[in-house]
């Protein structure tokens, strides 16, 4: 298994004076976010340039139609690459006037695209997980340099069991940090398998998680982590991931519902958060796949604290849409407001080309 550490020697985009007494989180599903370029041994031929010889072929040996016909008429090329990766740039930088000090990623191909994402963006340091997903799509972190983040390590854990023969998943990306000298940090990168694959795969990743978190935690009582990522879990997951795994010791807690409990945050605060992170346009339902959990004493720690009201499902108007429901039947005609504005991988325009199906979660470490 092959990990990929790039420093990156780039001009960052803002030139503002850092917030050197908070530490901000993003996380992000950037939604197949392919170079242009044939992976060996991928199958990453929907999203490769139709002049590509091999393309036509390979496209017809999928035997679903629908994802054949998608394969057949996505162009996927270098300039439409460019055009996905400054529309994802402008979301990243649209928060206020500093980047992210952490922002991981899912559904990226390789090093070489986030690379050229960081380098767009202004980022120095990127860490990209190189897993056993038969399309490539891994998870990443980008990170900023200053004087309040020591990289120590990461490491790369894959999910191994009866779920994932014949079909491997995407590995858990873990990196660990030193903050302000003091403080031990460890982030879990997460894209857990889609509801396409049963419970028990998602219940299989869960445990490998609580497994990393348990071991670093005994450990080291002082240990901080933060586990972020796509979990594609939905409240009818049976048997439930979060509540019979990783909640169930009460060692982790979900910021999302940590923050709904929250008593100083108002109502109106709360009221104003998206239903979800994704909307799922088949079952018209919002559904909240994107999660921080955090453990205990990043809640309760004086100096190194998770600021609660930081907290947010991001969703600046520009990368909203709306969705009307076309399909015969009682729904038809339905209008939902402020839905994730999906790519459409055949614009040729930034403007008709969109951003993510997902929203970005975010939220502020207090130092």
């Amino acid at each position: 298994m092959r990990l990929v550490l790039l420093i990156l020697f780039v001009l960052p985009i803002m030139t503002s004076a850092q917030d050197l007494s908070r530490l901000d989180f993003m996380f992000y599903n950037v939604e197949n976010l392919f170079d242009a370029v044939h992976d060996k041994g991928k199958d990453d031929w929907s999203f490769l340039p139709n002049s590509l010889k091999e393309k036509k072929e390979q496209c017809k040996k999928i035997k679903n139609d629908y994802y054949q016909n998608e394969c057949l008429k996505t162009d996927w090329t270098g300039q439409k690459l460019e055009i996905k990766l400054s529309n994802i740039r402008d979301v990243i930088t649209s928060k206020k006037d500093s980047l992210p000090d952490f922002l991981g990623l899912c559904e990226i191909e390789n090093e070489s695209v986030v690379k050229m994402l960081a380098d767009k963006i202004g980022y120095k340091k990127i860490i990209v997980a190189n897993g056993p997903d038969e399309r490539g799509v891994d998870v990443a972190l980008i990170y900023r340099d200053h004087e309040k983040i020591k990289y120590i390590s990461h490491q790369e854990h894959e999910l191994k069991g009866k779920s994932f023969k014949g079909k491997p998943t995407r590995t858990i990306l873990e990196v660990n940090f030193m903050i302000n000298g003091i403080y031990p940090l460890s982030l879990l990168i997460n894209h857990w398998p889609s509801q396409a694959n049963p419970s028990e795969s998602r219940i299989m990743a869960a445990k490998k998680v609580m497994e990393i978190v348990n071991q670093k935690t005994k450990k080291n009582g002082q240990q901080a982590m933060i586990v972020m990522g796509d979990f594609n879990t939905i409240p009818t997951d049976y048997p439930h991931p979060f509540n019979e795994v990783l909640l169930k010791d009460k060692i982790l807690v979900d910021l999302h519902l940590e923050y709904m409990d929250a008593k100083k945050i108002s109502r109106e605060e709360k009221s104003s958060m998206p239903n979800g992170t994704y909307f799922y346009y088949k079952d018209m339902a919002w559904n909240l796949l994107d999660r921080f959990f955090v453990t205990q004493n990043l809640l309760k720690n004086k100096k190194f604290k998770i600021n609660l009201k930081s907290y947010q499902i991001y969703t600046p108007d520009f990368i909203k849409d709306e969705f009307v429901y076309d399909r015969a039947g009682y729904n038809k005609g339905t209008k939902i407001l402020g839905v994730p504005k999906s790519y459409n991988f055949e614009a040729d325009q930034a403007k008709e080309a969109g951003y993510s199906d997902h929203f970005p979660i975010t939220f502020g470490l207090d130092l």
